[in-house]
């Protein structure tokens, strides 16, 4: 029969609780990174906000200038709002004319791609409520303004 020594031992109390406190410090380094990206989305979220809202607000005060018509234009189809500063504008809707009297700086997307687009669409809505929308929102969120 084999002998079973009583001088072998496993890991100390002070051992296993030092290993353990080690892998909840790198737990938390992770979760703070995780949900970093989430708060940086959530903040992009709000500028979106902030730009569809001054959007929106921009044609709404330009029909209130033009006997309540909106622009020519906008329709019942999502159209891409163009740049103030872009160099082509083909396929996007020419916002320019908002710039100046109604928006007062340039509004995009922070994630938009595209240099000449703004990656905010417009719509208007057959109740004809103009609806600019963020189509790039982040986190599962419906980023939109009504006018």
């Amino acid at each position: 029969m084999k002998k079973i020594s009583l001088n072998q031992r496993g890991f100390t109390l002070v051992e296993l609780l030092v290993v353990i406190s080690i892998l909840a410090i790198m737990a938390s380094f992770s979760i703070v990174v995780l949900n970093q990206k989430r708060h940086v989305g959530t903040a992009r979220n709000v500028r979106r906000n902030l730009d569809v809202q001054t959007f929106a607000l921009g044609f709404y005060q330009y029909a209130l200038d033009n006997k309540g018509d909106y622009p020519n234009g906008l329709s019942g189809t999502p159209v891409y709002l163009c740049r103030f500063d872009a160099s082509d504008c083909t396929g996007l809707y020419d916002v320019n004319f908002l710039y100046g009297k109604y928006i007062t700086m340039p509004l995009w997307d922070p994630l938009e791609l595209n240099t000449n687009s703004t990656g905010y669409t417009a719509v208007l809505n057959p109740d004809g409520h103009v609806v600019v929308n963020a189509p790039l929102a982040e986190n599962g969120q419906s980023v939109y303004a009504r006018r």
